[in-house]
């Protein structure tokens, strides 16, 4: 009896989980995500603490997760900031470590202009694995790509073999909040336009 009890708790916690949906559209536009007015900020952490990152307004953003969590009837976590990932930790430590350092990276994203990025919003993604959940902000950015780009070119000047590192392999997104933790390659998950679930209007 305590076991069926337990399995009808757990279908209506699950069914409660998914009661709410996203809206149609939410408002987030390349003037929200306008990042000159924001400081850079440099993650120069041991082991997996550094990486490159684009500092983005968090308000905005944190406007969208209230109307979602909202929209879904779920709490969305929050890391109290915003950023774009132009350079993963893992792509950091495991790849372009052995060659370059993160102080010669983030000098090279202040020549490129990183906080004048120009930013474009393509929709409100989700991801789930699990009791995990996700949503992001799906971006696009030729501006992050040419840094990323210029990331390769130093990388290979220094040594580094072409095909290890991809510039191209980039899936720029604003994690919006998440349930649990957030989720991340590493989780299976690749943050491109499959994911997206509502527009994003202007």
């Amino acid at each position: 009896m305590k076991r069926v009890l337990t399995l009808i708790f757990s279908l209506a916690v699950s069914q409660a989980a998914l009661a709410g949906e996203l809206q149609a559209s939410y408002r987030y536009t390349s003037a929200d995500a306008d990042a000159r007015q924001e400081k850079f900020l440099a993650h120069t952490g041991t082991g997996m603490g550094s990486y490159l990152a684009m500092n983005v307004p968090f308000a905005p953003v944190d406007f969208i997760r209230q109307q979602a969590a909202a929209d879904l009837e779920i709490k969305l976590q929050s890391r109290g900031e915003a950023h774009v990932t132009v350079l993963t930790p893992v792509e950091f430590s495991q790849v372009l470590a052995k060659y370059v350092s993160i102080e010669e990276l983030n000098r090279l994203a202040a020549e490129q202009r990183i906080q004048a990025a120009f930013l474009e919003p393509v929709c409100l993604a989700q991801a789930q694995r699990g009791n995990l959940r996700t949503l992001f902000i799906l971006i696009r950015s030729e501006d992050l790509l040419r840094i990323r780009r210029a990331i390769h070119a130093l990388y290979v000047a220094k040594g580094g073999a072409p095909q290890v590192f991809d510039p191209e392999r980039f899936y720029p997104h604003i994690t919006v909040g998440f349930v649990g933790r957030d989720l991340h390659e590493q989780d299976g998950v690749i943050k491109d336009a499959r994911l997206c679930e509502a527009e994003l209007a202007n």
